[in-house]
């Protein structure tokens, strides 16, 4: 063999190692970039379950604002109740103390205000389950 067959044989070698060398380099590039698209996806579908769960955090908030403004109205209707209740109950002891309201008709109104307070009573539970 002469020199230049030699060295011919020795830059053909070269030749294969860097060509297998960019034959690895290209695998692990393609492997790289399946990577970035898989990692993309991840964070395209990550976004989308922030947004999905930005949607049902507003909803939910929309729902509390509900509730509290519910809550605002029951209490409201409540006090409302309660003051009736209590110029009723002022109202039938200025007559019991007049003398104007006989014992039957005494029962009778204390009865019927027995119930008022009841569904009162039922109505603030209600309310305070609610507001739990």
């Amino acid at each position: 063999m002469n020199e230049q067959t030699v060295i011919l044989r020795k830059v053909l070698e070269s030749l294969d190692v860097l060509h297998a060398k960019v034959e690895s380099m290209d695998r692990r590039l393609d492997a790289v970039q399946g990577e970035v698209v898989a990692l993309r996806q991840e964070v395209h579908d990550l976004r989308k379950d922030m947004d999905d769960m930005r949607r049902d955090m507003d909803d939910m908030r929309k729902e509390m604002d509900d509730m509290r403004k519910d809550m605002d109205n029951m209490r409201r209707d409540m006090d409302a109740r309660l003051t009736a209740l209590h110029e009723s109950v002022i109202h039938v002891e200025r007559k019991v103390e007049a003398g104007y309201v006989g014992t039957l008709e005494l029962s009778v109104r204390v009865r019927t205000l027995e119930r008022r307070v009841d569904g009162v009573e039922n109505d603030l539970s209600r309310i305070q389950v609610k507001a739990g």
